[in-house]
This record gives C-alpha cells, structure tokens and sequence, in this order.
C-alpha cells in the first residue's frame, strides 16, 4: 500500500524502466534482510579494470545512514555515484550525470531525498530563524529555501520535515532538466529517464518522491 504522500513512478523508456526495476528489487532484498551482495568478487573487479558499464546514476544525500550501493544491494561498477548535501545540485553534480550519460550511456538518473533529512531540517531552522549559516553551508540552505518556502504552511515539524524533502527532490529533478540541454535532450529522446525518489530510514523502503 503506498502513503498517502507518495507519488508514483513515472513511465520510462525501456532501458530506464529495465534499471529502475533492478535497483528497486535490490532494495526489497536489503529491506527483508536477504541481500546478494552481488558484484564483489575478485573476478568481477578484474573485469571492471578495462571498462565500466554502470546501470544507474544515483544523486543522493552525504548522509552516512543512506549507502547507495548497500541499500539498493547493488556492487562494484553497478552504480554511478553523485553525493552532496542535501543533494544540492552544484556544477560538479550537474557535469558528473551528464558525463554518465554522455560518456558511458547510463540509462537512468535516480534522485533520492532522505527521512529526516539534516540538510533540509538544518536550511528549515535557519530561515525560520532568520539566522545567517557559516561559510559555504548558506549556499546549500538557498538552494534549499524554495522547498522550505512552499512547505510554510504545515505546522506540524515531522510532516513539514518531509514535505520538504519530497519537494526538494522533485526540484531537483526539474532542476536537472532545465539547467542540462544534454540530459534534457537525452531524455526527449528517449535515452534516459529521470526519477526522484525518497528513502525511509526506519524501513529502509525507497519510494517515490
């Protein structure tokens, strides 16, 4: 049964959709426990010394409780790894996806929020307070501020926690879209697709955002 604050996925071209379906089925195993722990073997790290071929691009959050390759049960060369606060998408993380698709044809970009999500709670906090955050972490709380800005109107802490960080992933997504003419082309034409997605940390369940 999905949550009420669940979107759902969006239709994807078929090497998009055929990624998105191996790193959700990876993630069903970590959450009951039965992970495979593939591609970890001496031989398969041989074989990545010539040449990569990852299935997926996952854009997530510095948060140490969120693992990309452990929580989707994925190995070695399996995934294209972007990470940063928040995931604020900066120059870097925007050149890093277009270079998963332009140079090793990564057929999917998964974006992915987190439950209880520190940089989110952390941009909340300052505008709320009017306060100035130090040094470079006031550009991740303005990159942040649209989604705390759309999210004023929920009283509730918890809830509007999670609201914006499911906003915040959408933007993201769009924001991928419309800063990148290459991942926007990609995607018209079929090559890529593009997912938000959120992680709960009690459940360890990836759904969309």
């Amino acid at each position: 049964m999905r949550h009420k604050n669940e979107g759902i996925w969006p239709e994807l071209p078929p090497r998009a959709q055929e990624a998105l379906a191996a790193l959700l089925a990876g993630n069903a195993r970590f959450c009951s426990g039965h992970q495979r722990h593939p591609h970890e073997s001496p031989s398969r790290r041989r074989k990545l010394a010539g040449a990569q071929h990852p299935r997926a691009s996952f854009f997530g959050c510095i948060d140490s409780r969120v693992p990309d390759e452990m929580v989707l049960d994925q190995g070695l060369g399996d995934l294209l790894t972007i990470r940063t606060a928040g995931h604020v998408l900066d120059t870097a993380a925007l050149g890093s996806l277009e270079f998963g698709v332009h140079q090793l044809e990564i057929p999917l970009i998964m974006v992915l929020g987190h439950e209880g999500c520190g940089a989110v709670a952390a941009a909340i906090a300052t505008l709320e307070h009017g306060a100035e955050a130090p040094s470079a972490i006031g550009g991740l709380v303005e990159s942040i501020r649209p989604a705390v800005e759309a999210t004023r109107g929920i009283t509730d802490r918890v809830s509007r926690l999670d609201a914006a960080v499911r906003r915040h992933t959408r933007q993201t997504v769009a924001d991928i879209l419309a800063r990148s003419r290459l991942l926007a082309a990609a995607v018209t034409a079929g090559q890529v697709g593009v997912v938000g997605a959120r992680y709960g940390l009690q459940t360890g369940r990836i759904t969309p955002a």
